[in-house]
């Protein structure tokens, strides 16, 4: 059994948050639950998941006597079918509590925080350096930092990253559902907010938004702006939320006339929970942006562009007086709303990884690979660890990974995990990703932090005489998918080292086992070229 999130629908206009309860054998069998506030869905996910990890307790004690006592190393062949997501609370893995591992899924640093007055210090570092960000000036209670990278991959007209920094007095899930929402109470917080619609709805963290800018820069001399944007969300195991946004064309949301079409290089919130004071929650929000607001007027950009991005980070001032003047809270959290834009409204019914990969398809047939590719693993000679990372899309494409060695060692974390079975090896196969070149929203939406691929999304094991494949279906979670629409029209710019390991649960089984390391530099997807497979000469 397995509980995932599947985020934010639209039902009679408003969001409701929802749960699936499934099957990992038999994917069909599932039960969907729905809330109308996130508290609420997430203390049913953590009630189930506190059940399903009183099995998974018991299972693993039996699974660490099965391997103490010698296991068969005969060849075994099957198939995973955990269909989690990123993001998944996974227990079990903080059963040894001696081990000093971060527990990550989703990308999202699950390190035990220290008594601090700072949320989540270590996982702000690594989503924003302190080397990569200087205090540009205090305004309405806030510190603006604009961003000190290296921005050769950026249009000339774009304006530096810039972010706000704000402690508003509220919770983290009152202030993630005001981000969210697009109904006329952003009119009371978001000085820069005229006008939002639903475009199309992907998936539970996923959603393509048309977007009016009200801004105040000489508007009789100066065209409105709008924009069309891909919003992701997700929600941290420390109770902090990210929201990011970039721009995105849609055929359904072409440019509006009267409008300027801007363009959202990189933006978002990071939203996390700080000790409380007197009684009353307190949250540390940062609001980045990097924008471009396009235009002919050469000569006024820069002055344009700096008094517009500052008015739109003042937004987090516009939160806390919005909080502040409610004496009396609710007893229940608001819905966010959003208005759906019936002439633009696309019905959702091709599926994230149907509709993914249009815009960056290459038309030239002989580069697309059709169908994805499985069990590329079949070459003789040393023995292979293979991983086959699935990118969906209406053309699937893979990044295909070899490591060899020489021998299994009897006894060793590679071989348990070479023949193992499935949700032995869904529970121990983790990624450890470092983004070292690109934009702040690729190294937000991929993030620096382990994961534990297997608990993340669908992997399928191949065990063969000389090799063993895993086939990483990246569209199997929607988490996943979404950080895939931020990231995929910038793969050139980015570059990123990825380690494979074996998790080590217990002391004994330390070091951890890795199995290789790559990096991956300035991808091409018009490179790509369909593999050609020989069947074995044996």
């Amino acid at each position: 059994m397995g509980v995932a999130d599947r985020g934010l629908k639209t039902h009679q206009g408003h969001m409701i948050y929802t749960l699936s309860v499934y099957n990992k054998k038999e994917k069909n069998n599932a039960i969907t639950l729905s809330a109308f506030n996130i508290q609420e869905a997430l203390i049913w996910k953590e009630k189930i998941e506190s059940v399903i990890d009183q099995h998974n307790t018991v299972s693993d004690k039996y699974a660490s006597y099965k391997y103490g006592s010698g296991m068969d190393n005969g060849v075994t062949a099957s198939s995973s079918e955990n269909g989690s997501q990123f993001g998944e609370h996974e227990d079990e893995d903080n059963t040894h509590t001696n081990l000093f591992w971060r527990k990550t899924i989703g990308n999202v640093d699950r390190t035990p925080e220290c008594d601090s007055e700072l949320p989540n210090q270590t996982a702000n570092n690594q989503a924003f350096p302190i080397n990569r960000w200087r205090l540009l000036k205090c305004q309405n209670g806030l510190r603006i930092f604009e961003e000190l990278t290296e921005t050769d991959y950026l249009l000339r007209s774009c304006s530096q990253a810039m972010k706000a920094v704000g402690i508003v007095k509220a919770t983290c899930e009152e202030i993630f559902e005001l981000v969210m929402s697009m109904d006329a109470t952003r009119f009371e917080w978001d000085s820069t907010f005229q006008h939002g619609s639903l475009v199309e709805e992907v998936d539970g963290h996923t959603a393509i938004l048309y977007h009016r800018l009200q801004l105040d820069w000489f508007p009789k001399f100066v065209w409105p702006r709008d924009l069309c944007y891909v919003r992701y969300w997700r929600r941290n195991d420390d109770g902090s939320y990210v929201v990011l946004f970039r721009s995105r064309e849609h055929a359904n949301c072409v440019p509006q006339s009267g409008y300027v079409r801007a363009h959202v290089e990189s933006g978002g919130f990071n939203i996390s929970p700080l000790k409380p004071r007197n009684g009353r929650p307190r949250t540390q929000v940062q609001h980045l942006m990097q924008i471009d607001l396009k235009g002919w007027g050469v000569g006024y950009i820069p002055s344009f562009q700096q008094h517009c991005l500052l008015e739109m980070l003042n937004n987090i001032a516009g939160l806390r007086a919005w909080c502040a003047q409610r004496d009396e809270r609710d007893a229940h959290t608001r819905i966010p709303a959003i208005a759906i834009n019936t002439s633009g409204y696309v019905s959702p019914q091709k599926t994230a990884s149907s509709a993914l990969m249009d815009e960056y398809s290459d038309e030239d047939e002989e580069f697309q690979i059709t169908e994805e590719e499985e069990e590329v693993a079949s070459e003789k000679g040393l023995f292979s660890v293979v991983f086959n990372l699935q990118v969906p899309g209406s053309t699937h494409y893979s990044m295909v990974f070899y490591f060899v060695t020489k021998e299994l060692v009897p006894g060793s974390l590679l071989q348990r995990f070479v023949d193992g079975d499935d949700e032995f090896r869904n529970s121990r196969f983790k990624l450890l990703p470092s983004v070292l070149q690109g934009s702040w929203i690729m190294r937000q939406s991929v993030g620096s932090t382990p994961c534990l691929l297997g608990k993340a999304v669908e992997c399928n094991y191949i065990r063969g005489p000389k090799y063993l494949e895993v086939d990483v279906d990246i569209g199997s979670s929607a988490v996943a998918s979404g950080v895939l629409w931020l990231v995929m029209g910038t793969s050139p710019t980015l570059v990123v080292d990825m380690a494979f390991l074996v998790q080590a649960n217990t002391t004994e089984e330390l070091p951890e086992q890795l199995i290789g390391a790559v990096r991956v530099s300035h991808v091409e997807l018009s490179s790509a070229m369909v593999p050609r497979l020989h069947p074995d000469s044996s």
